[in-house]
């Protein structure tokens, strides 16, 4: 083999180890995030890079009422639905994402196949905090922001 043709076949082998852009392996948000809101209320998101644009989300914690939650999805931002795990529901739930820009996805949530909210996940451009804003898809059309500060 020729110095060219090893030299190319090198480049060719680092060119395909790169993410293409917008993939979870050049994602700000992969890492372990609190939620900012007063006791006894507490909240986690991780975001674990999966590898082939693969995230896993795992949201945890304890709201204002006192009464616990969870979910977990396994999901790439390709459009398509992903199924999404919540603690103690019996509906069939869906998650779906599209890239924004660099730091915002935006999520379509459905519950039995009947959306339920939208909303937008975005990381500040200096990794620090992290914004998901939520609203429901109902008569009030409400929504709300959750701030989160980066942990790990």
């Amino acid at each position: 083999m020729t110095r060219t043709v090893k030299t190319l076949a090198v480049l060719l082998a680092v060119l395909a180890a790169v993410p293409p852009p917008g993939s979870a392996e050049d994602d700000k948000k992969i890492g372990k995030w609190k939620l900012r809101v007063d006791p006894p209320a507490h909240g986690t998101r991780d975001y674990e890079d999966r590898g082939g644009g693969v995230t896993v989300s795992t949201r945890q914690g304890v709201n204002a009422r006192g009464q616990e939650y969870y979910s977990s999805y396994a999901a790439k931002v390709d459009g398509k639905e992903y199924p999404r795990l919540i603690k103690g529901s019996t509906t069939v739930n869906t998650i779906a994402f599209t890239r924004v820009d660099a730091n915002t996805v935006a999520y379509t949530l459905r519950e039995d196949g009947r959306i339920t909210a939208t909303g937008t996940t975005s990381v500040s451009d200096d990794g620090k905090v992290l914004t998901v804003t939520t609203r429901s898809v109902n008569a009030a059309g409400r929504g709300n922001a959750e701030i989160y500060d980066r942990i790990q």
